[in-house]
């Protein structure tokens, strides 16, 4: 009776050895408090822009729809990596996170920059400015978030994989509304 007792003590223990945390060796700072708190200046950020200008109502519902298409192509961009190449951004429910942090830090980021740039022909064009500080941010957040899940080819592809999505759905969108300026659709002015 005894030694099955401890032949069932054993299998547990090699059942627990066997079990796999893909969170290992992440700190909860860097995998949920980190991205919470971009989350929130992020927000911050976009709704203070949105309402600064006279027609805050319009801006708050571009801003929303702004949101959620960035995300949407971000999401996408990175379960498209995933199926190509095999990239593990690691458990759902943090990587999720991340990617939010990800694309609404970006994205106001770009927003001030476009917002507070001069708009005449003298001046650079602050919107591609923008986009550039967007990959930039793209690149140095996908570093911080995944760098001991995803290599450093894997991280360049996916960013490449994500702007050029965004970029396709900004022009497309763009004409079929037929809004002269297919940057709008991601950075409020």
């Amino acid at each position: 009776m005894m030694r099955l007792h401890k032949g069932r003590d054993l299998m547990a223990k090699n059942q627990d050895d066997l079990e796999y945390d893909a969170s290992e060796g992440e700190s909860a700072f860097k995998g949920v408090i980190l991205p919470s708190i971009l989350i929130t200046l992020s927000l911050l950020i976009r709704v203070v822009l949105a309402l600064r200008t006279g027609a805050a109502g319009q801006h708050m519902g571009l801003v929303i729809c702004q949101l959620i298409i960035s995300l949407f192509i971000l999401l996408i961009g990175c379960f498209t990596m995933s199926a190509w190449m095999e990239a593990n951004f690691g458990p759902i429910d943090r990587a999720v996170l991340k990617l939010c942090a990800i694309s609404l830090t970006a994205g106001a980021i770009g927003t001030m920059l476009a917002a507070t740039g001069p708009r005449s022909n003298l001046a650079p064009n602050m919107t591609f400015v923008a986009w550039y500080a967007v990959v930039f941010c793209y690149l140095v957040l996908f570093l911080v978030f995944f760098s001991k899940l995803l290599g450093a080819q894997e991280t360049v592809l996916t960013v490449v994989v994500i702007v050029l999505m965004q970029l396709a759905v900004s022009f497309a969108m763009a004409k079929g509304l037929g809004i002269g300026d297919s940057m709008v659709l991601f950075f409020t002015r």
